[in-house]
């Protein structure tokens, strides 16, 4: 009698687990389905040959007058490229990143200077990342 009763227990069980699955199955898909959305889209850079490539050596023009005495941190500048030609009238705007003013005794002035931004004369424009290497001309040392 023993084995017809737990023979009955285990049949009940697994006529339970038949019926419980296709239940759980539709419990899962009564949730709301999800929406697949498309990924957002973010404004992406497009990557662009830079206007003056790297290693390019500007002679420049500087049209606006600079000094450590009466210049200050942020002035804006514009200079005119004169040299290579493809560059030639080309505007160059920057602005004056630092100033170390001199000292009582050993009289060294210095001026750091940015730059922004070169317009051709062609009406390209980009922007412009570069450092001072030489100063040119009779007031050299006044740049």
């Amino acid at each position: 009698m023993k084995s017809s009763f737990s023979k009955r227990i285990i049949s009940f069980v697994a006529i339970a687990a038949m019926l419980a699955m296709p239940l759980l199955v539709n419990a899962q898909r009564r949730t709301r389905p999800r929406l697949r959305r498309a990924p957002r889209r973010t404004a992406t850079a497009t990557v662009v040959a830079p206007l003056v490539p790297i290693g390019t050596n500007l002679k420049i023009r500087i049209e606006d007058s600079l000094s450590s005495k009466d210049s200050r941190v942020g002035d804006k500048f514009t200079a005119t490229a004169l040299d290579p030609v493809r560059f030639n009238e080309g505007t160059v705007t920057g602005h004056v990143s630092s100033i170390q003013k001199s000292g009582k005794i050993k009289g060294r002035t210095s001026m750091n200077l940015a730059f922004d931004s070169i317009r051709l004369s062609d009406g390209r424009s980009g922007t412009l990342h570069g450092y001072v290497t030489r100063v040119y001309g009779s007031d050299s040392g006044r740049a």
